[in-house]
């Protein structure tokens, strides 16, 4: 793209290919996407394919890019002075510079640009010499706010946030518009590339000293030139004497660099190839260093008789039941290139002691069909990705490898700036692993997000599993490990295994991401196994995500439970299962740790239930570490008595109680507490942020302290929860009760359930009775199926809602109902013993039934009910009531209200008093 001409001081480069900015030289090229940054006392002269000169003062940020037609300078932060030569550009041609929040186009023009504070958003533009257009663009998303301006010479074009405003430039100031600009020597007696630097460019180098010194002295300097009489045989030199004489101080000019070598591929096959046995189309031994773009090896890219999709790619020539040579045959007949390995061999190794460095893809695939022998890439040595796309890049192809599709031996490396692999509308098969690191190590850039494998509109079929990590590998991703775009991956095994001492550390991604209607299936096998010591850890993505698109985990055999112990996975329906001496101590988890994104509606996990498990922990050192700040596990057996009272805050991942006792002043925050059996205690507050299980036929004993509930809790199985002596629960979060299982105070003193939240009864002929338990409500009660029990009283601002099939029952103590309550529904409201009180609005229309204790009906409005059963207590209406039907047996009507039935009426027992009338159908 250009040349440095002048440079003085600390100037250096950030270049796509490189981990590391390099320092810039007098003569050196600068290259497409390069960032150049100048220090203190630091200043670069850049000129750009013989058509325009940037001059970059000290502190300064640019990255210069180009695409058809038009070149790119952002900048950053700091100052730039810019000169076009009109005449060289091509028709629409034209060079742009860009700030945070501004954008001026140039054609034949002369400008400073500099980005007054990039904390206030602050940006002026300064038209020295010509036109152009101007505009403001919004910094979060660049697109343009309101219509370009026009600028003239010797007007600036200042923008501040999103407000812009065009003013005049005084005379007065340009020394200080082009302060920094002129360093402390200017043009060299010839620029770095002679062949490009000519006599074409005179004048918009005359236009940057005129910009960069002020004063005319560029005019001056042409004007001088335009007076010399050169020798017909002498070609004009560039800088014109004036700025030779100040040129004096730089390095003399050294010779042309040779003309860079052609970016073409070192290996280009097409047609047909076999490899014979004990032959690879790669063998790398020793040091090589490769900065060109291009693959190093391009296989295919021919065209081909059909739809390049993966789906025709399988139905005419990857077909089921074919060999080898017949998928051959059928790819070389619709024009695909073909490529066999005949022996055991690697398509492309890296043999041990050698180390490789690629600023390109190793492969590109397009429009091919290769059989490799063993791997399509075996690293035994050292091999770094400098390219931001696949290592391997199929689009689209079929590749097909006998052994690890990829593989990683002991002690070998791979550094990768991108993706190791990419496929487009490809199929990629195995009959081992995807990938296997056996010792070695894989780790990703510090800039890299890429995901380790994308597929897009691919198919993946491996015999075993996805990611294989074995005798002590290391693998650190910051991206997504593997991403599906409309992808198929079907896994003879679990989808990550790591295992023998191995680490699988993830700094950003997920392990998955499915869209756009990808399925997964492992046909047996679990999501993530961890085994043999080794290490899984997640510092901020979660396991999976899933977007738009009905996307599906589907497990076909997936570990039992049976097999070991299981676990919930936090807030998740969804099991960990610890085997062969795994504890759930080494299990650790971030309370904020979220499992799964997007799960949920057309995205699913399929074949997994209570009885089998998604993750597995195997052996008693391998740990998982959920989130970036893990917290401990805790459990208490039978017999055990744990007392915290440190005066420090406990936090754990995960807390789980089969017997013994928790006590102590300390508070304690789970993330999960998994609670079958035994005793709670103490003053400290323990709260459980995501998933509260209360199973089992075991009795839980909560005295004395508050238990919140801020996130999702199940009450199942038949084991009592007991609350007594001053004990609290607070919901704030889901209560599923889902059984018989009762709320009861076996141990006398205060108990209270607070209900912020929500609470949802299910279970079609089970009760959950609240016994001894007084019972708040501020928030929703769902009372879906079975009937819900309140036998202790308590005060209600909240709603309740009866299910059809439901029945809701007041059954003790005193219940009041406040002005602020509501009650809905079509399902059964029970008066079975003590005083109830409704005060607020009723709008419940299923039927009434009282069987002992009073209820007095205040409501805001009128009542109606689908029947009136009366057969003991009493049952007081001061608001009209409507129903459909009426028997009374026992008990006593009364109120000031009309009870009006429109159907029939028995009345065999019991009392109607009060103001109000009994009105029959006629």
């Amino acid at each position: 793209m250009g040349v440095v001409t002048t440079l003085e001081g600390n100037v250096t480069a950030r270049r796509a290919v490189l981990p590391q900015p390099v320092p810039l030289k007098f003569k050196d090229d600068v290259f497409f996407r390069d960032t150049i940054t100048t220090g203190d006392q630091s200043l670069a002269r850049v000129l750009l394919g013989g058509k325009s000169i940037v001059t970059v003062r000290e502190r300064s940020v640019v990255t210069i890019t180009e695409s058809p037609g038009r070149s790119y300078i952002s900048l950053e932060s700091g100052k730039i002075g810019l000169a076009v030569a009109r005449e060289k550009l091509a028709p629409g041609e034209s060079v742009d510079v860009r700030t945070p929040n501004a954008v001026v186009g140039v054609r034949g023009t002369v400008i400073v640009a500099e980005v007054v504070s990039a904390a206030t958003a602050t940006s002026h533009i300064y038209f020295l010499r010509g036109s152009g257009e101007c505009f403001a663009v919004d910094q979060r998303t660049g697109r343009p706010i309101g219509s370009p301006v026009t600028l003239k010479p010797l007007e600036s074009f200042k923008v501040v946030g999103s407000a812009a405003r065009v003013e005049p430039i005084p005379a007065s100031q340009i020394g200080q518009i082009t302060a920094g600009l002129e360093g402390k020597g200017i043009q060299h007696k010839e620029a770095a590339n002679q062949e490009q630097v000519k006599a074409q460019v005179a004048q918009a180098t005359s236009a940057v000293l005129n910009a960069v010194l002020g004063g005319g002295v560029g005019a001056a300097i042409v004007a001088a030139e335009n007076s010399r009489t050169l020798p017909q045989t002498q070609t004009a030199p560039i800088v014109p004497p004036i700025a030779q004489a100040l040129a004096e101080t730089q390095p003399p000019p050294a010779p042309s660099p040779p003309a860079p070598a052609p970016d073409v591929p070192e290996i280009t096959i097409t047609g047909s190839r076999t490899l014979a046995s004990g032959e690879s189309l790669k063998s790398f031994s020793g040091t090589t260093v490769r900065t060109l773009l291009s693959p190093f090896a391009m296989i295919g890219g021919t065209p081909i008789d059909l739809p390049g999709t993966a789906a025709e790619l399988k139905a005419n020539v990857f077909r089921d039941g074919l060999t080898p040579a017949q998928i051959l045959a059928a790819a070389q007949s619709f024009g695909f290139t073909t490529v066999q390995q005949l022996g055991f061999d690697n398509l492309f190794e890296v043999v041990p002691g050698a180390s490789v460095t690629l600023a390109g893809p190793l492969v590109k695939g397009n429009n091919s069909v290769v059989f490799a022998g063993n791997s399509v890439l075996n690293i035994a040595g050292a091999l770094t990705g400098m390219g931001t796309s696949g290592l391997i890049d199929l689009d689209p192809s079929a590749y097909s490898a006998v052994g690890n599709f990829v593989s990683v031996g002991p002690g070998a490396t791979m550094a990768l700036a991108g993706a190791l692999m990419t496929a487009a509308d490809s199929i990629v098969t195995t009959t081992a692993n995807v990938l296997q690191v056996g010792g070695g190590t894989i780790a990703a850039s510090a800039s890299n997000s890429s995901a380790l494998v994308a597929l897009d509109r691919s198919t993946m079929i491996a015999t075993s599993r996805l990611v294989d990590l074995q005798g002590g590998a290391t693998l650190d991703w910051r991206g997504t490990l593997v991403a599906s775009n409309a992808g198929q991956v079907t896994l003879g095994g679990s989808l990550f295994n790591v295992a023998g001492g191995s680490v699988l550390r993830m700094a950003g991604g997920s392990l998955l991401s499915l869209a756009n209607g990808s399925t997964t299936s492992i046909l047996d096998g679990a999501f993530l196994v961890v085994s043999g010591g080794s290490v899984f850890q997640s510092t901020s993505g979660p396991l999976a995500t899933f977007a738009a698109g009905r996307n599906t985990l589907a497990l076909q055999n997936a570990p039992l439970c049976s097999t070991g112990t299981c676990i919930r996975l936090l807030s998740t329906a969804f099991n960990i299962l610890l085997r062969n001496g795994a504890i759930a101590a080494n299990v650790l988890v971030d309370p904020s740790f979220v499992a799964f994104v997007g799960l949920g509606g057309d995205n699913g996990i399929t074949g997994v239930d209570a009885s089998r498990a998604l993750l597995v922990l195997d052996g008693e050192t391998s740990r998982l570490l959920l989130g970036s700040s893990v917290a401990p596990s805790l459990t208490i057996g039978p017999g055990q008595l744990v007392d915290r009272s440190t005066g420090i805050p406990q936090v754990f991942s995960m807390v789980t109680i089969t017997g013994g006792t928790l006590t102590g002043s300390d508070s304690v925050t789970a993330a999960a507490l998994q609670w079958t059996g035994g005793q709670i205690a103490g003053t400290g507050a323990l709260i459980v942020s995501k998933e509260l299980e209360l199973t089992t036929s075991g009795f839980k004993d909560l005295r004395s302290r508050t238990l919140t509930s801020a996130g999702t809790a199940h009450f199942s199985d038949t084991g009592f929860l007991s609350l007594a002596q001053g004990a609290v629960f607070n919901n704030t979060g889901r209560f599923e009760a889902l059984s018989d299982a009762d709320v009861a105070n076996f141990f006398s003193g205060a108990a209270t359930f607070l209900n912020a939240g929500t609470l949802i009864k299910t279970g079609a002929g089970t009760t959950t009775a609240f016994s001894g338990v007084t019972f708040n409500n501020t928030g929703t009660v769902d009372v879906q199926s079975g009937a819900l029990s309140l036998a202790a009283g308590g005060t209600s601002s909240g709603a309740f809602t009866i299910g059809g099939a439901a029945t809701l029952e007041f059954a003790g103590g005193v219940s009041t109902l406040t002005t602020a309550s509501s009650v809905t529904g079509t399902g059964t409201l029970r008066f079975a013993s003590g005083t109830t009180n409704l005060l607020g609005t009723y709008l419940a229309t299923g039927p009434l039934v009282f069987t002992g204790g009073s209820a007095s009906f205040d409501t805001l409005n009128d009542i109606q009910a689908a029947s009136l059963i009366l057969q003991a207590g009493t049952g007081t209406f001061n608001r009209a009531l409507t129903t459909g039907s009426a028997s009374i047996s026992g008990g006593t009507l009364s109120g000031t209200g009309d009870v009006t039935v429109s159907g029939p009426t028995t009345w065999t027992g019991g009392q109607v008093a009060g103001s109000g009338a009994l009105l029959g159908a006629p």
